[in-house]
């Protein structure tokens, strides 16, 4: 291949992507033991929420490049839904899961973590689902501003914790 290697990359992936799903339409499955079937069927899903974290870098981009003025969306989200045929809350949406669980970079350059780490770690090991993520940022949002970072910090770990375990729906139970 040649080309910028995140292009490359991308080629891949659109080719490792296109071999699984034939192989999967052919029957692959039926090979597998139960057990097998059931590891297979987790880790799709598992790649499947991975694969959101690519929107993160797309969002950073939009904004460097300046296109929701280029064109014409307003914002980002608005380019996006645009550009992928999105509603503005399904972009509104991907644009503030970006903003509080991508690698952030300081004024100086200098790279900076997420604001959301734990929440960040587990959506880029496919652990949290959106919905998932959504009602912990609800949840984070909704503590009193005078929280100490520290206890804002253990609500988050604990809630990511409990994300493994949990649907979005009991999540947002214990959320609450």
């Amino acid at each position: 291949m040649s080309g910028p290697a995140v292009l490359d990359a991308l080629h891949q992936l659109q080719a490792a992507a296109d071999e699984f799903l034939k192989q999967a339409d052919d029957g692959g499955f039926g090979a597998l033991s139960d057990d097998e079937f059931v590891a297979a069927a987790h880790e799709v899903e598992a790649i499947r929420r991975q694969l959101v974290t690519a929107d993160y870098p797309v969002i950073a981009e939009i904004d460097v490049r300046d296109l929701s003025a280029v064109h014409l969306g307003g914002d980002a989200a608005g380019v996006l839904a645009r550009m992928w045929r999105l509603t503005r809350h399904q972009a509104k949406a991907r644009v503030r899961e970006a903003e509080q669980l991508a690698p952030r970079t300081a004024l100086t350059g200098e790279p900076l973590e997420p604001l959301r780490p734990h929440a960040a770690a587990a959506r880029k090991s496919g652990v949290l689902s959106s919905e998932q993520v959504s009602v912990i940022l609800d949840a984070i949002k909704a503590l009193p501003s005078a929280l100490p970072v520290e206890e804002v910090d253990l609500a988050e770990k604990t809630l990511v914790e409990a994300g493994h375990w949990l649907d979005p729906i009991d999540l947002r139970h214990i959320a609450i």
